[in-house]
């Protein structure tokens, strides 16, 4: 979707009031703004996740989602603290203009459907026959809804039918197009699209494809790793604790790569999880990867892989209709995490955990005061338990890496 303009914003920002009733001035509103757009790179979150902008985000549900994504950061408190809440009231206020230009939007959706009168019987027995029937218009708003993307039709006035959104839509629009609807872009759009880059499509465009109940169009889209990584922050596992931003990197990281090094044909491994839209789907696949002879011995990987898949259907359960808007080969961009994390196939039990990744864990976890860990601070820590440990003859980190990996089995 199309970049929010921070200025705009602002300009809608100081024609309205706060709760003391008085306008917001533009100094207020750039501070305001400005600590929206520093957040992703100043809170404590993966590297994946902190790319996504909220001046990305398209609709208010979405801010919403990425609003509670960036509470769960450890020092989200302490950085709104330091902004003096310009970050929460930012958010607030950019979540504001959302549902104002949303109801614009509407709006402007509504106004054919209140100004069309139905034709009358004599002028609809003087219709041509080429027009088939009244489900054409209804055709491509039935596949745009599918995909859950917002368009403004001005066909019945003369127009063309518009799809809010930049080049990130290619694909559909291929989609669109296979299935006879031919959509071109034009950046910055037009009036009815707000100056906004769109889509659009000419009625005399578009092809006329036959109902057939049996030949159904179905587009739903492929599962979006970077937002099933989100998503996953906000939920929870089966002992009620919340997912961390580490747990959720190195499941996706697992999705990605562990098919790879499977003992399978070449097109069971090409195939990605990522690629599954249905949760029978990603089962029927899950259970052909889990026939690979390799696929026991190799379990300090797919131990990791089979809680990620499990995390991938609970997202496919939730989202039947996925509107994700990245496809499979988007998983090749999500950031690697640690190496000194990733599991070693040969690790057995008994082997040594590095106390420089346990520093670099610790690091990113508040305290019982709620602040974060000093780096200094925790190497102290690790060096007082090797040193102690040495006089006694018993090593603590002396762990299996497979539960330092995953939090839920040390919580076991």
């Amino acid at each position: 979707m199309a970049r929010i303009a921070m200025n705009r914003v602002v300009a809608w920002l100081v024609t309205q009031t706060y709760s003391r009733g008085t306008l917001y001035s533009e100094t207020l509103a750039r501070q305001y703004m400005g600590a929206v757009a520093q957040a992703p790179e100043r809170l404590g979150l993966p590297s994946d996740l902190a790319k996504v902008s909220a001046f990305e985000q398209c609709s208010a549900a979405e801010l919403e989602r990425l609003w509670q994504v960036w509470k769960t950061a450890p020092n989200y408190t302490e950085r709104n603290r330091q902004t003096g809440n310009a970050l929460s009231a930012g958010m607030g206020c950019l979540l504001q203009y959302l549902r104002y230009r949303e109801s614009q939007s509407l709006r402007v959706r509504r106004v054919p459907r209140q100004d069309t009168n139905p034709p009358a019987a004599d002028e609809q027995d003087n219709q041509p026959a080429s027009s088939n029937s009244s489900d054409t218009p209804e055709q491509p708003i039935r596949l745009l809804r599918q995909f859950a993307l917002e368009y403004i039709d001005k066909r019945p006035k003369g127009g063309v039918l518009w799809v809010i959104g930049d080049q990130r839509l290619a694909d559909t629009m291929e989609q669109l197009r296979q299935v006879g609807f031919p959509f071109t872009f034009k950046p910055r759009g037009g009036i009815a699209s707000g100056w906004r880059d769109a889509w659009w499509l000419k009625e005399q465009d578009s092809i006329t494809l036959p109902r057939n109940t049996e030949t159904e169009i179905k587009l739903t889209r492929e599962p979006d790793p970077d937002t099933v990584a989100a998503w996953l922050l906000t939920q929870t596992d089966a002992e009620g604790e919340r997912y961390q931003a580490a747990d959720a990197q190195l499941y996706m990281w697992a999705l990605r790569t562990t098919p790879a090094k499977l003992d399978l044909p070449p097109a069971v491994i090409q195939k990605s999880v990522f690629s599954c839209r249905t949760p029978e789907e990603l089962k029927q696949h899950w259970e052909l990867l889990k026939t690979a002879l390799n696929y026991q011995q190799l379990r300090a990987y797919t131990s990791i892989f089979d809680i990620g898949v499990q995390c991938l259907l609970r997202y496919l359960e939730s989202h039947p209709a996925n509107a994700g808007q990245i496809t499979a080969a988007a998983a090749a961009n999500i950031a690697e995490p640690d190496p000194k994390w990733i599991p070693d196939a040969e690790a057995k039990n008994g082997s040594d955990i590095d106390p420089d990744a346990v520093v670099a864990w610790l690091v990113t976890q508040p305290n019982a005061n709620g602040t974060l860990y000093l780096k200094r601070v925790v190497r102290t820590y690790m060096s007082a338990l090797t040193y102690h440990s040495r006089k006694i003859g018993f090593t603590p980190l002396t762990l299996t890496k497979k539960r330092f990996l995953l939090p839920h089995a040390r919580r076991a």
